[in-house]
């Protein structure tokens, strides 16, 4: 698909009507009566203020005209006025008396009743909406998930498709955007539909020439809408595709970084990074602006309509032509027929996210789930007919392909690299699929037939792990049904009471521990899978598989009795083991077969297979070239592998000790920081933190303030300055002494909308700011320990930092700090306004802003109970638990658990569910209680200014001000509840995000992580020529012994050093010390005689780690991160290497050569021809020094000496130039037959 297609994709999905949601048609009638109650409500509320207010107005003037008071003064009619205020009598008799102008208990009981409508409307409408939202959220995500769990998203060489990354933030992140497409857009349509026809009623009843002004500019709204709205959506749309950019980006770091790390390009990606983070402000700052500039267009276009509208009504009061209760109801419900189009326009910018989030779900779940080859076997046999599998854009990766399989036997899958073995086993676990898909236009072509059993297990190259812990993993595997016992911290909590908690564990706890011994894991079941080297990652999927086909009470064998028959599809299941450690998987395997499972075993070693297994063998071109039955062994009992307790207590060496004391929790940023911190330490102490981690300062912040309220000063002077100006020209001056009033009037309406719209934009351009300083900080803190802290290096723990929490606190810091910060100086200028005006009242004001500022919060946060940080807590939980869903999605999909783990998903959204329903409950109380009290101030203001306007010491224009200043402190007090009540939760995230977003510890702490660095070495690595390791002893935090000591050796220029010995021996401590992660204890590491600091040796030596990530991206886009941009290689280059590592074949394959795409993780490619691309990624850096890391694993024999032949060829260089040092870390003696000299390291020691 080209960039123009997909261009054209994305107009089409923005020119769609905007999608509902599956919940929105059920709720809109709630949401429509609602809004008729809050309707209702203000006009019973503004018919009341109206009639008090002309009562008021009448006293004032027989006072003054009587010469009573101070306002007296006789003689000058045309300043005071030649009339009293006309009176209407909007109000029924029955209700005010006979005199409609006299003053009415009645009306004041009217205003009561309607602010308690009103309230009770407002609080009904935000609980309504905030649930449609959280319900819908919860269906869409299960959706997606259960889409992308069931069947294989097809992924094509030469198109695009949504990364699982992607998806995970979509179903996290993404789908908050449908907050505000709820709460505001939704809301505000039916608002539209509704409000204004109800208000336009009663002023047709009340003043016909008023509703027909309204009638004539009602339209304006929507037509000018409509008009700036077309401008803006091309730039949206280019924000929310950034924005998924960003998000794929940082999701592909995230499995990446051991690689970028490896390759010297962490700090090259951190500034990419921060380029692409920069990129996204300015896309998201020019889509802001313009939408804030259709805002302050739109609320323009409202205050002069209403301006318009209060001209005709203080002309026609200055003749005496309409009454000034009548007037007041105009004026006050005037404003609010153009609210919920003003909020329509506001909310349709500020929803795109969401309108975009439901879009890109609804094409999830209209994915073609492809036609599946595979069929349950009706009488347990399992056979392969006629099976072609075609990738687009590759050729055929299996050709007519046919074979049975005996019951309960091994049956040995063997071929050269990349000649579609894998492919075979995917297929028949039914993860690959014949289809089109839809994305792309490409098809993945699958024919033939496949009859599997029922139960089939799955035991990849490349293993992922959704547990805590080892135990938990296996328990998950063993006992699927309880799910959530064993994915507790995925939740949260257990999911289930503790009693069934414990009894599941007492009864799966042999059943687990058997499985565990098997493999020689038993010491580490506490251990953070994350934290386990490639080779105890294979052996621990092999105890899943054994967990999951023993029976509770740990009797493998059992099994073979009952009905059910097992498939068991393991790919190369001995790549990064030593001979002991390969030993113990054999015997694992034998097991599996002897209780009566079926294995199709793939691997490279044929010799570690039991001799009575069969062999299928496959040509490099995917053809059936050999297929030998198996014979069915007699039943024995098999005795532990030979060394395998010493094995086991070798891997708690190094793994079992370090990794239990070093390794943070992967759910937590720290310790204490996380979700355990403590965020007590008070408001300063929050701010303080705030400030340094996210690089603010006060001047950036003062700004915002300052205009924030200004903003709520204009517009409450604003409606005070309006409520004078109409009770001023109902006692019919001259129109000289009302023209300062009207031109304040214009003068505070142009004021508010401009000082509006320069506050959002200066607000989101500082967070914007903040926010990419604090990703880049957290990305530079994790490339620091990202060898230490394996376990980091879970994606779902990098989202969590990289977008979940950075985008919290993206979102926290407008919607916390300012309405708090702007609060306290907006009631402090009531207070004075009100003294000023009416002395008599302000403690009324003062009163009901100490309930809205201390009172109305206390009783917000009671109610909320912690439901926000339960909120909070439980979006980070379902990023994690997405991403790591999908991460997991081929072990779940081959080992049919997907269902297992969305119940304990759906479990958690349950729980997420009643958070959202008490947190938008609170949210609720907090407007509620916000109009309720300063509704009520402004009648009792208007009861305790009767006496005082009566006796002439107040004029009732004066009245008046902060009657309707009370009534514009609603929002501005809102605003502030509600920021009080996420405060909490907003101060555990910065106490969460402390710890890991200030720079990493120094050389001498004495956890022994080295410092900061950059990408200058200090030592010109490229021309280094010789590195020594001398007397080299090093431990990792916490541990009693030192995990090596005494090593020693030395490689230069041209030659090769290798490293070996038996799991746990201390092979990757060594690697941690050769790459400056971990300091040694005792001894040196000198470059060319310069004893060099870890931070140093950072610059000297390039790295091909272990199952080295392949990135979504092309052949190109993998090689070219070898070096940076201004030295890259060329495609002559690029071309050359890839042949010398053996794939030659491949790229001349490929349609699309050295442009094709390779999807996530390599997806596209076998584990082999991954391993080799690694290595020619590895080979093409101008490091003095590489270190390579089991450079064989998943080659055949064959292939793997043609690698070990170009290794050795690179590192003797040509005639003019030596190549770099080599240093091999490998168990397999094949690996190192070209190494110059060899350390055998053993258990704490080396030599």
């Amino acid at each position: 698909m080209s960039v123009a297609d997909n261009d054209q994709q994305d107009r089409r999905r923005a020119n769609r009507r905007p999608p509902l949601g599956p919940h929105a048609r059920r709720v809109l009638p709630v949401l429509g009566a609602l809004s008729a109650l809050r309707a209702l409500g203000l006009v019973g509320f503004s018919a009341a203020v109206g009639s008090l207010m002309t009562a008021l107005a009448q006293a004032a003037f027989t006072a003054a005209s009587h010469g009573v008071g101070r306002t007296a003064s006789t003689g000058w009619t045309d300043f005071i006025g030649s009339h009293s205020a006309g009176a209407d009598g909007i109000l029924p008799h029955w209700l005010t008396g006979s005199d409609p102008g006299s003053w009415s208990w009645g009306a004041a009981v009217l205003g009561v009743a309607g602010l308690a409508l009103r309230a009770l409307a407002d609080w009904g409408l935000s609980v309504a909406a905030q649930r449609a939202a959280t319900e819908t959220k919860s269906t869409i995500r299960q959706g997606v998930l259960r889409r992308v769990l069931s069947a294989p998203r097809s992924r094509t060489a030469g198109g695009t498709a949504a990364s699982d990354g992607a998806v995970a933030v979509l179903v996290s992140r993404g789908l908050d955007a449908l907050d505000d497409y709820y709460v505001r857009t939704i809301t505000a349509l039916v608002s539209t539909g509704v409000i204004p026809a109800i208000l336009l009623v009663v002023v047709l009843l009340a003043d016909p020439i008023s509703a027909l002004v309204l009638v004539l500019t009602l339209p304006l709204v929507p037509v000018f809408m409509v008009l700036i709205g077309k401008t803006t959506q091309n730039d949206t749309r280019e924000a929310q595709s950034q924005l998924l950019r960003l998000s794929q980006h940082i999701v592909e770091l995230s499995r990446g970084l051991p690689v970028l790390v490896g390759l010297k390009r962490e700090q090259a990606q951190s500034r990419a990074l921060n380029d692409l983070g920069e990129s996204y402000r300015k896309r998201t700052m020019t889509t802001l602006r313009s939408a804030f500039q259709s805002s302050l267009a739109l609320e323009l276009i409202t205050t002069i309509s209403v301006a318009l509208v209060a001209v005709f009504i203080g002309l026609r009061l200055v003749s005496g032509q309409i009454g000034l209760d009548t007037a007041l109801l105009v004026l006050l419900l005037a404003p609010e027929c153009f609210q919920p189009l003003r909020d329509v326009g506001t909310a349709f910018h500020q929803s795109q996210d969401g309108v975009d989030a439901l879009r890109r779900s609804e094409e999830i779940l209209e994915e073609p789930t492809g036609a599946s080859v595979v069929s349950p076997s009706s009488d347990a046999a399992i056979s392969v007919s006629g099976l072609t599998v075609e990738y687009p854009g590759r050729g055929r990766a299996l050709d007519d392909v046919s074979f049975v399989l005996e019951p309960k036997t091994t049956t040995l899958l063997t071929g050269p690299s990349g000649c579609g073995k894998t492919t075979l086993l995917k297929t028949m676990a039914d993860m690959v699929r014949d289809g089109h898909d839809a994305r792309a236009g490409d098809r993945t072509a699958v024919a033939g037939s496949v009859f599997v059993p029922d139960s089939v297990a799955w035991i990849g190259q490349s293993p992922s792990f959704l547990a805590a812990t080892v135990v938990e993993e296996v328990g998950l595997y063993a006992n699927p049904e309880n799910a959530s016992t064993w994915l507790g911290d995925l939740t949260g909590q257990n999911g289930e009471s503790q009693e069934e908690a414990t009894r599941a564990r007492a009864l799966w706890g042999p059943v687990i521990d058997a499985s565990l011994r098997s493999v020689g894991l038993e010491d580490l079941g506490s251990v953070a899978p994350a934290a386990l080297s490639a080779g105890q990652a294979r052996r621990l999927a092999i105890a899943r598989v054994l967990a999951a086909v023993r029976p509770a009470g740990g009797n493998l064998h059992a099994r073979s009795m009952g009905p059910s028959q097992w498939l068991v599809l393991v790919d190369e299941p001995t790549a990064h083991l030593d001979r002991r450690a390969a030993g113990m998987v054999s015997d694992a395997l034998r097991e599996l077969t002897e209780s009566g499972a079926t294995v199709l075993w793939v691997t490279h070693d044929p010799a570690a297979a039991p001799s009575s297994a069969g062999r299928i063998d496959l040509d490099q071109a995917g053809r059936l070239v050999r297929h030998v039955q198996a014979t069915r062994s007699e039943r024995v009992t098999s005795a532990p592998a030979k060394g395998c307790t010493t094995a086991a207590d070798a891997l708690g060496a190094e793994c079992g000790d370090r990794e239990r004391r070093a390794t943070p929790h992967h759910g937590s940023w720290s310790a204490d920081g996380g979700r355990n911190g403590s965020w007590t330490s008070g408001v300063r102490g929050t701010l303080r933190t705030l400030f340094r981690v996210t690089g603010l300062r006060a001047s950036q912040v003062w700004a915002p303030v300052l205009l924030s309220f200004l903003t709520v000063a204009f517009g409450a002077s604003l409606t005070a300055l309006s409520g004078w100006l109409i009770v001023r020209a109902s006692q019919q001056p001259g129109m000289m002494y009302l023209m300062v009033a009207i031109v304040g009037v214009r003068f505070f309406g142009l004021g508010r909308a401009v000082f509006r719209y320069l506050e959002r934009l200066l607000t989101h351009d500082v967070v914007l700011k903040a926010a990419n300083r604090l990703r880049s900080n957290a990305w530079d803190s994790m490339g620091e320990t990202a060898l230490s802290l394996r376990s980091l290096l879970r994606g779902g723990t990098f989202l969590d930092r990289l977008v979940g929490d950075v985008d919290e606190v993206r979102d926290s810091l407008p919607r916390v700090l300012l309405p708090i910060a702007t609060n306290v100086p907006t009631m402090i200028a009531a207070v004075i306004a009100t003294y000023l005006t009416v002395p008599s009242a302000t403690w009324v004001v003062a009163a009901a802003a100490l309930v809205t500022s201390l009172l109305a919060p206390w009783l917000v946060l009671v109610a909320d109970r912690r439901a926000e940080t339960a909120s909070r807590d439980a979006v980070q939980r379902t990023l994690r638990g997405a991403l790591g869903a999908m991460e997991s999605a081929e072990d779940l999909k081959g080992n049919r658990l997907g269902d297992a783990v969305l119940r304990v998903l759906a479990g958690q959204d349950r729980l997420a569910l009643a958070a959202a329903r008490r947190s938008a409950t609170a949210t609720g109380l907090g407007n509620a209680l916000s109009l309720v009290t300063w509704w009520a101030a402004a009648l009792g203001i208007a009861v305790i200014a009767w006496d005082p306007v009566s006796t002439g010491d107040i004029a009732a224009p004066v009245a008046a001000i902060p009657v309707l200043l009370c009534t514009a402190l609603v929002e501005p007090s809102s605003q502030a509840i509600d920021s009080v009540r996420a405060w909490p939760a907003f101060a555990r995230l910065v106490a969460k995000i402390s710890p890991v977003s200030e720079a990493p510890e120094s050389p001498s702490h004495p956890a022994g992580i080295p410092g900061q660095r950059d990408d200058r070495e200090p030592t010109e690595p490229s021309e280094a020529r010789e590195l020594c390791l001398d007397d080299i002893s090093a431990r990792w935090p916490g541990m009693a012994e030192p995990a090596i000591r005494g090593v020693t050796g030395r490689v230069g220029r041209g030659q090769a050093l290798g490293i070996t010995g038996p799991s746990g021996a201390g092979k990757t401590t060594t690697l941690a010390v050769l790459l400056g992660f971990l300091r040694p204890e005792r001894g040196s590491i000198r470059v060319d005689g310069r004893e060099m600091a870890p931070e140093q040796l950072r610059g000297a030596s390039a790295w091909c780690p272990q199952d080295a990530y392949i990135f979504d991206s092309t052949v190109r886009g993998n090689l070219l991160l070898a070096r940076p941009r201004e030295s890259a290689p060329s495609d002559q280059e690029l071309d050359t290497m890839v042949r010398r590592v053996g794939l030659g074949s491949l790229l001349d394959s490929m349609e699309y050569g050295l442009d094709t795409r390779v999807g996530a993780g390599g997806s596209r490619l076998s584990g082999g021809q991954r391993q080799r691309l690694a290595m020619a990624r590895a080979l093409l850096t101008n490091a003095p020094f590489l270190l390579v890391d089991e450079p064989t694993a998943h080659l055949d024999e064959p292939s793997a000496a043609a690698l070990v032949e170009e290794l050795d060829r690179a590192t003797r260089g040509s005639s003019d130039e030596a190549g770099p040092g080599t240093i091999v870390i490998s168990h397999r003696p094949t690996d190192l037959g070209h190494c110059r000299s060899v350390v055998t390291l053993g258990r704490g020691a080396g030599q």
